[in-house]
């Protein structure tokens, strides 16, 4: 059984020049911190963050792995615009991992996850600096379960 741990973002600055430079800003800082310490009290074993190369989203992944002590890894096929088919062929090639970790953008996320869990797009929502895994079998990807969603503000 393999796990995917998935984190969308934390609140981040509403403009800059362009939107791969909106950074954190220092609530998100903190939200995107909670996640990692909620992660870490939990023993959340997920090997190195990968995330989108984007400015928000790789600061969340450094904030969310710093209490793990685990590595970030940036990856294009988690920028804006993934598709659930990007995913999954993110996954599989993730296969030989029991868990991992990514931080992304939505509505992206709730696509792909609803993929995943087969319903429709519409029936999922992932706020930000929202931490939810859902797990499958590698082979089957279209049978997976979500285990949990926790919103920051629970956290």
């Amino acid at each position: 059984m393999q796990q995917l741990y998935v984190v969308r973002h934390a609140d981040a600055e509403p403009t800059k020049t362009t939107d791969e430079e909106r950074a954190l800003t220092s609530k998100g800082e903190r939200q995107a911190a909670k996640v990692g310490q909620f992660c870490a009290k939990q023993e959340f074993a997920v090997g190195p963050v990968f995330s989108s190369p984007l400015v928000r989203a790789v600061q969340t992944a450094e904030l969310v792995a710093k209490p793990l002590g685990a590595d970030v890894k940036t990856s294009r096929e988690l920028a804006p615009g993934m598709t659930p088919g990007r995913l999954r062929a993110f996954l599989r090639e993730q296969r030989s991992r029991d868990s991992l970790l990514i931080v992304g953008h939505e509505p992206d996320l709730s696509h792909a996850v609803a993929d995943l869990l087969g319903c429709a797009p519409e029936r999922l929502r992932v706020k930000k600096a929202t931490l939810l895994r859902v797990s499958f079998e590698e082979a089957k990807l279209e049978l997976a379960t979500l285990d949990f969603l926790v919103p920051v503000g629970l956290l």
